[in-house]
């Protein structure tokens, strides 16, 4: 057990450049400390008055009780437990050893005296956590960051690319609120594949997937920036158009309806494959409507397409009824 020497607590940033009678002073106030693997050194439930500094090991610090969330590791010549020292508040993390550790801790006065006393020791301590704070900062924003990577993940179909399910669930009830507040048109198309099963048992689900993509593409192709598509579950997708005018819906619908049917499919050996169609049951939102209500109307459009005969658009009104296409 080695005593803590004058030469090497020099070669420390918080001590760096500071005098040597005023460290020769302060050694006799550091109190040795071994630690095993796995202790925890500050708690956010448990109140410090000390400063540690690390002789040997690492420690890491995590932000939750069950130690998965490590945010940071700190090693030989670094400090720990300055901010809650200075500030007399609870730990903000848990500090636990990731090694075996010899720490060598020093009491809030005395850390207190030493800054009244020593500018050199004040320039460091400030040094050291304006860098934490640049530090923590840096990391926030890069979990931020891959939060919103993750959240819009989350919102697009894997297979697709287009939204998906949980999307749509999230912002149909903002455009439809928006809608009404503004008073401004919302439409809905909600398609499906005609006979997508046969499709699939037939020809592979190789083949379905590629159909998916197709007519992932011709929604988006035929978006032009003004509406929003998402795979709704399975071979169904919604297509919203805010603010297109009743006049139009049935002229849109049916530019997908005859852009599918013309498209061309391929196999991973690009070979052609049948080509699919899709039946279209569209809708305009209505006063005192909502989300659902628009979906609703538009699924009773997309029952009577099939049972016209599939491949065709269906624009259906809750007040006016069957309107054509």
């Amino acid at each position: 057990m080695a005593k803590l020497t004058v030469e090497e607590i020099r070669k420390t940033p918080l001590f760096s450049n500071v005098e040597q009678e005023t460290l020769e002073e302060l050694l006799p106030k550091f109190e040795q400390i071994f630690e095993s693997e796995d202790v925890v050194i500050l708690a956010p439930n448990e109140p410090n008055d000390s400063i540690y500094l690390i002789r040997e090991g690492e420690l890491r610090i995590v932000l939750d009780d069950k130690r998965k969330t490590v945010i940071s590791r700190l090693g030989c010549g670094e400090c720990v437990g300055e901010l809650s020292v200075l500030d007399q508040q609870l730990p903000s993390a848990y500090v636990i050893t990731d090694t075996p550790v010899e720490l060598f801790g020093l009491k809030r006065v005395d850390l207190w005296n030493l800054i009244d006393t020593s500018h050199s020791v004040a320039r460091n301590l400030l040094y050291i956590l304006s860098s934490r704070l640049r530090n923590d900062n840096l990391a926030l924003c890069e979990s931020i960051t891959l939060q919103a990577l993750h959240k819009q993940a989350a919102r697009k179909d894997g297979l697709t690319g287009l939204h998906n399910r949980l999307w749509l669930d999230e912002m149909l009830p903002e455009f439809v609120g928006y809608s009404n507040l503004r008073n401004t048109p919302l439409a809905l198309l909600l398609l499906d594949i005609d006979c997508f099963k046969q499709y699939n048992d037939l020809l592979g689900h190789q083949a379905g997937d590629n159909a998916l993509k197709i007519l992932a593409r011709v929604l988006r192709d035929n978006s032009n920036g003004n509406a929003y598509a998402a795979r709704y579950g399975g071979e169904e997708f919604v297509m919203l158009f805010p603010g297109l005018h009743a006049s139009f819906l049935g002229q849109a619908a049916q530019k997908i309806c005859d852009a599918t049917r013309a498209f061309s499919i391929t196999n991973d050996k690009n070979q052609l494959l049948p080509g699919i169609t899709v039946s279209i049951g569209a809708a305009m939102l209505e006063p005192g409507q909502t989300g659902d209500d628009l979906i609703r109307i538009a699924d009773q459009a997309l029952y009577l397409a099939k049972q016209q005969g599939r491949d065709r658009v269906v624009v259906l009104s809750m007040k006016y009824g069957s309107a054509p296409n």
